[in-house]
């Protein structure tokens, strides 16, 4: 399959990363206004993070389009040669800051639920906890939720180990997401870690993220509390 980025510019990286910020603004917004609230706190991170991306993806957009001398003098370097360097190390640090927040923030939001709901995870792992939560949210097609929830972290992984995917066991995952090829084959370079690739599927953990939030036993839990926001709250850290 050929793949053909529809972001040609980092304004329209960026404009796609604003679209993912205002989407978990959305769906934190929808269930819950509890400052302390894990719904709230989790979610309030991820938009963060995807705020600093949509920032820095903004600050390369305007410093190209001032040509080499500006782009010399936003990323304060002595030798034209260092550009390309430098800007890269700028997004690749961006891409691999918002995968890991949004992992570990809906990891950890889900962990919260499932304390909430009296069902701790027994087992480790961003994929057990994402199936414990979708079997307690009652949510139908278990399954092929987590294997979306799932690819955020493929691609978090991958970004660990220099960009090439290490399957379980050495297997390969291929998943299509909105019509969107994921590819990951074992012991190979991944190449669908495009800004369009991590939106695509962030955006569909987080669609995953807003059912769980929607569904009928979570839906009837009071406050479901961050232990770091409500000590935080109370001055303990």
């Amino acid at each position: 399959m050929t793949f053909e980025n529809p972001d040609s510019t980092f304004a329209h990286q960026a404009e796609r990363v604003h679209a993912f910020y205002q989407h978990v603004a959305d769906i934190r917004d929808k269930h819950s206004s509890e400052e302390t609230g894990a719904r709230r706190v989790n979610l309030n991170n991820v938009t963060m993070a995807a705020n600093a991306a949509t920032a820095m993806l903004r600050l390369m957009a305007w410093a190209k389009e001032g040509g080499e001398s500006a782009m010399i003098q936003a990323l304060g370097l002595a030798k034209p040669e260092y550009i390309n360097l430098v800007a890269e190390d700028l997004l690749r640090s961006a891409r691999l800051f918002l995968l890991l927040e949004s992992q570990f923030q809906i990891e950890t939001l889900f962990r919260n639920i499932l304390v909430a709901l009296g069902q701790p995870s027994t087992k480790q792992g961003f994929y057990n906890v994402a199936a414990d939560v979708l079997k307690a949210s009652g949510l139908p097609d278990v399954e092929a939720k987590v294997r979306i929830l799932n690819v955020g972290a493929l691609l978090r992984n991958s970004m660990h180990s220099n960009g090439v995917h290490h399957g379980y066991k050495g297997a390969n995952t291929v998943e299509t997401i909105n019509g969107v090829e994921f590819k990951f084959e074992h012991g190979q370079r991944v190449q669908c870690g495009s800004w369009f690739h991590i939106v695509t599927a962030l955006t569909s953990s987080f669609n995953v993220v807003d059912d769980v939030l929607a569904s009928v036993p979570v839906k009837g839990l009071g406050a479901v509390p961050d232990d770091y926001a409500e000590q935080a709250a109370a001055g303990r850290v």
